[in-house]
């Protein structure tokens, strides 16, 4: 006898956007918990919201206290430069093989959170796109968003079309003359 199994897959994805000397970044999406085990519960983090490069590289932000899982292995880090940042709504973070999650988090619970980076652009952060994260039924992304991105300036006309339109325009006049005195 086969018993079907539901497996729900969880996305987390970060989008990011410069928004004039700023680089802003959105997550939304959830976490699957199963598989993953309780690490600890309550884990008290600094004030400070940062982005680690080092031997255990992180990023965590948002909530003040998080629950901490093991049986993770790995991510590509969001960026090649560490920074801080200001951080709003649910609390998220990796941390070398422990993701965090805001105290109390229930499993594909939804995840929303805003991380904001002054005096910055996506180079100078050296952003990483694409998946930066998959365990168990999880994928984290970092991508970026294009709606944001400045239109081209204007392409100006040549010289030598302007000139063409008025030489055009003044060959209509001249015809429209010579036919009123005839």
């Amino acid at each position: 006898m086969c018993v079907p199994v539901h497996v729900t897959a969880a996305t987390l994805d970060i989008v990011a956007a410069e928004q004039g000397p700023t680089v802003v970044f959105t997550g939304t999406g959830s976490i699957d918990l199963d598989g993953l085990l309780l690490f600890q519960t309550d884990f008290s983090t600094p004030a400070n919201n940062s982005h680690s490069t080092g031997p255990s590289p992180f990023v965590i932000g948002g909530a003040s206290e998080y629950d901490l899982y093991s049986g993770f292995t790995g991510y590509t880090p969001l960026a090649t430069t560490a920074f801080g940042f200001a951080s709003t709504g649910d609390g998220f973070g990796i941390e070398g093989s422990l993701i965090a999650v805001g105290a109390g988090y229930t499993s594909l619970d939804d995840i929303a959170f805003t991380w904001t980076v002054d005096a910055a652009s996506f180079s100078s952060l050296g952003l990483t796109f694409g998946t930066i994260a998959q365990f168990g039924n999880n994928t984290i992304t970092l991508s970026e968003d294009t709606s944001a991105l400045p239109l081209p300036p204007a392409v100006p006309l040549p010289p030598a079309l302007l000139l063409l339109t008025g030489a055009l325009g003044g060959l209509v006049v001249r015809r429209a003359i010579a036919i009123a005195i005839a």
